[in-house]
């Protein structure tokens, strides 16, 4: 039960972080004891390769438990729009994850970006759009969707940019 409760994305996925630090930990043993049995200069470099270990399995754990936190968070932010098609587009783009540092920021820029002008247009697009579809109901519907989007699209990008930035991090 520990390790349903504990695996949860909501929390960052605590399990997966303690996981990792052990993997870490016990490279941080292991690797300088079988160098030792070699030689000292393979006892030196299995204690570099320890240390390393750990420290990624550290910091990669960390900026992934926290990357999930805001991968949760910027979900609900976008089910806020109240827009399929916004939701869908975004769920796509994050379902590409990133495998560096700098493509993770630069996805993430993007997504900052995006959401920024998409809410800002969404003012004007949304209840044109809604009038087109259903009339002056579509238009009222439309309005409350750019109203609601002008807020929550921008965070939802500022969330996925952090999100998407320390997943880069992680791998």
């Amino acid at each position: 039960m520990y390790v349903l409760v504990l695996g949860l994305d909501v929390l960052g996925n605590p399990f997966g972080l303690l996981r990792g630090l052990s993997e870490g930990i016990e490279d941080l043993f292991y690797e300088p004891y079988q160098g030792a049995i070699q030689g000292p200069e393979e006892f030196a470099e299995g204690l570099a390769l320890g240390v390393r270990s750990l420290f990624g399995h550290a910091v990669g754990g960390a900026a992934g438990a926290v990357s999930r936190i805001t991968g949760t968070l910027g979900k609900g932010l976008a089910a806020l729009t109240l827009d399929d098609d916004y939701q869908k587009k975004r769920r796509e783009q994050l379902n590409k994850r990133p495998a560096t540092a700098r493509e993770g920021f630069a996805r993430g820029g993007k997504g900052l970006v995006m959401g920024v002008f998409d809410g800002v247009t969404g003012i004007v697009r949304k209840p044109v759009e809604g009038a087109k579809q259903d009339g002056v109901a579509g238009f009222f519907k439309g309005m409350g969707k750019g109203l609601v989007g002008v807020v929550t699209r921008p965070t939802s990008g500022v969330v996925d940019f952090a999100s998407s930035s320390l997943e880069g991090i992680r791998r």
